[in-house]
């Protein structure tokens, strides 16, 4: 059915309303009429029906004007709600405007994001399959290059074990106790020095068809020429096995060391205080492109110092030549053998000889003779190191060593531990009751034998200090340690 729109149809209803009005207005209007030219226009009945018909008109007129007020009211709300519907229409074309932009912005997000996601799965996936790949091939290639008889080793063990064993295994571990730890420990350490000495032992029982056919062509004790120079014969042996081929010989005297350095092969950087017989050394060694002669003492910091000049009073001159015995350490003497004079002598340490260029910073071996100032020489290295130190050292007990303290073995090894050289060698005399010097060595154990003097060859390099053992071993008697 064809509806019109509410204000259309309150219009009409309001035409017609009016028509209706109009209509009785005029029928009122014409009864009145008719009764004023009728002649019962006086009578009672016709002045009342007269009033009646006046009331009824005024209601009439009233409620026009009324009803008129309220369909103009009704229609300018028909035409407000009209409005609002209209503008309610705008609204929602608007929102559905947003709705759509929303959507159509929602969907690119989404677009974008599948696209993205789309892109990184298949980034992920080349990429796990060529890593799945290169993985793939590196443990064939590791698996393929296991051998068949390892695989079957392996396999046989395995499948040897039982789980009993295991369990046993794991019980036994539980119940171990502090107290078994202890004793274990215990035991550990009452047969430590057996056992090392077993080592020993069996080390040199192996070697021992070849030690000795070379012991039998060498002269070891007895022999003061061959117990003078053993040291000196292990420095030209070291030559071989040391990254540097330079040597510093400190305390060189007339030079007997440094020639020996230079016939192995070593350049040599040599220091002798004592204007005299630093006068002999450059005379003897100075046409020698590869040695290099300084006049000076070497210590532990810049200084000048008093060199403290041996002397050889005995009749017989027994001590040799006096000079062997000058020191910058004042210290006791033999009998026969007195410090008679001290002249100043300029004092240089190590590391500032490297700083000033004086001596290369890649030296392979450093040589120390200094009559008991040879701790001072350690220190002054600083932070330089070498592969091999050699430094002199004398027992308590010897007539050298009863006064003054750093020419102590102890002490020697104690600054050299803390410079990070673990691993030494001492060779070192005794007097015999043949009155010939007996010698021998011993490795890493810190303290020297009663009346002994000798030297400690000390190592960085593990490699090294084997080879310098196995020498040892080869030539010299070796001195084992019970506790």
């Amino acid at each position: 059915m064809f509806k019109l729109p509410i204000v259309n149809r309150t219009k009409i209803v309001k035409d017609l309303f009016l028509e209706k009005l109009d209509y009785i207005i005029q029928k009122i209007e014409s009864l009145g009429v008719f009764f004023e030219n009728s002649s019962l226009a006086n009578s009672d009945h016709s002045q009342k029906l007269g009033k009646e018909l006046n009331a009824l008109k005024q209601s009439t007129n009233y409620l026009l004007e009324n009803d008129a007020f309220l369909l103009q009211a009704s229609l300018d709300s028909a035409k407000a709600l009209g409005d609002l519907l209209q503008e309610a229409k705008q609204q929602t074309k608007v929102l559905s405007d947003i709705y759509s932009e929303q959507q159509q912005f929602y969907n690119k997000i989404l677009e974008e994001f599948q696209n993205s996601q789309a892109s990184s799965s298949l980034a992920i996936k080349e990429e796990f399959q060529s890593s799945q790949a290169s993985s793939l091939l590196a443990i064939k290639e590791e698996f393929q290059s296991s051998q068949a008889s390892s695989l079957l080793a392996i396999k046989e063990e395995f499948q040897s074990s039982q789980a009993s064993s295991l369990l046993a295994i794991k019980e036994e571990f539980q119940s171990s106790q502090a107290s078994s730890l202890l004793a274990i420990k215990e035991e550990f350490q009452s047969s430590q020095a057996s056992s090392l000495l077993a080592i020993k032992e069996e080390f040199q029982s192996s070697q021992a068809s070849s030690l000795l056919a070379i012991k039998k062509s060498l002269k070891i004790l007895g022999d003061k020429n061959f117990n003078e120079d053993i040291e000196i014969q292990l420095m030209v042996f070291l030559y071989s096995f040391l990254p540097y081929q330079c040597a510093i010989d400190i305390g060189a005297n007339k030079g007997d060391v440094s020639v020996e350095l230079l016939k192995a092969g070593y350049e040599v950087y040599a220091f002798e205080p004592f204007k005299p017989i630093f006068e002999e050394l450059s005379n003897r060694l100075g046409d020698e492109l590869s040695f290099h002669a300084f006049p000076l003492a070497i210590g532990s910091k810049n200084e000048v110092k008093e060199l403290h000049i041996a002397k050889d009073i005995t009749e017989s001159q027994i001590h040799g030549h006096y000079s062997l015995f000058s020191s910058i350490n004042l210290h006791s003497l033999p009998e026969g053998l007195v410090f008679s004079d001290a002249i100043s002598v300029e004092v240089r340490n190590l590391a500032s000889l490297h700083e000033s260029g004086s001596i290369p910073k890649e030296i392979g071996l450093v040589k120390i003779d200094t009559e008991g100032f040879d701790l001072e020489v350690i220190r002054g290295m600083e932070d330089y190191r070498y592969p091999v130190v050699i430094a002199e050292f004398w027992d308590s007990k010897l007539s050298f060593g009863q006064s003054g303290d750093i020419h102590k073995l102890e002490d020697l090894i104690k600054e050299m531990r803390e410079k990070q050289y673990q691993w030494y060698i001492v060779i070192y005399r005794v007097m015999g009751d043949d009155h010939t010097w007996q010698v021998s060595y011993y490795c890493n154990y810190c303290r020297s034998v009663e009346n002994s003097l000798g030297n400690v060859f000390f190592f960085q390099d593990y490699k090294i200090f084997s080879e310098a053992l196995k020498w040892c071993s080869s030539v010299i008697p070796a001195t084992y340690f019970a506790t």
